[in-house]
């Protein structure tokens, strides 16, 4: 007669389990989303995938990251938070970096120094820009609910890499080659690289 009682008992601890498993896997899928959407427009996942902190270490990164423009919505810090904190922590133990050709490190920090460019041409950037990237972005490029600070982000400095994001898009940007040329979206970059720090 006991098992009648102890049999509900046993199903009822299995279900919760596997309901409070199933909520874990949604949580840590929502910080990654946020991860992703959030934190990889601008850093590689390989800086992330290295790092070894503590809980209050990442809320301290991710708080400064905001700060500097990160398009986090504050509903997803807390999840974000915990994500990190859960994947990469100190207990984990170091990972060894993997190696790349110098050529290819170099490649990827290319830079240009700025053009010269035509009055008309930061004019027509700087019309373009308001009228696809402003929404994200923000007045003037200084950061947005959705779109980070452009102003000052040194990844302006290699022109193709920057026209291939405005044309093609890059994580969660959308990209407009189908309303932009490729001398338009040099156009922005442009407009962009000229704004001023202060």
């Amino acid at each position: 007669m006991k098992w009648l009682f102890i049999v509900p008992l046993l199903l009822g601890v299995a279900f919760v389990t596997r309901q409070d498993d199933e909520e874990k896997a949604e949580r840590a899928a929502r910080g990654q989303r946020a991860l992703s959407e959030n934190c990889l427009m601008c850093h590689s996942e390989e800086l992330i995938v290295h790092q070894r902190l503590t809980p209050s270490q990442w809320k301290t990164e991710v708080t400064k990251m905001i700060g500097w423009g990160a398009p986090l919505p504050p509903g997803e810090v807390e999840e974000l938070v915990a994500y990190l904190a859960a994947t990469y922590p100190v207990s984990r133990g170091t990972m060894r970096p993997d190696r790349i050709a110098p050529a290819a490190i170099a490649e990827e920090f290319r830079q240009e120094a700025p053009r010269v460019v035509a009055a008309s041409v930061l004019s027509e950037g700087e019309r373009l820009y308001v009228q696809h990237c402003l929404v994200c972005h923000g007045k003037e490029a200084r950061g947005g609910d959705l779109g980070q600070n452009l102003v000052g982000h040194p990844n302006l400095l290699n022109l193709a890499d920057s026209v291939e994001v405005v044309r093609v898009g890059r994580r969660r940007m959308p990209g407009f080659a189908a309303v932009l040329n490729d001398d338009q979206a040099r156009s922005i970059v442009a407009w962009l690289v000229s704004r001023p720090f202060d």
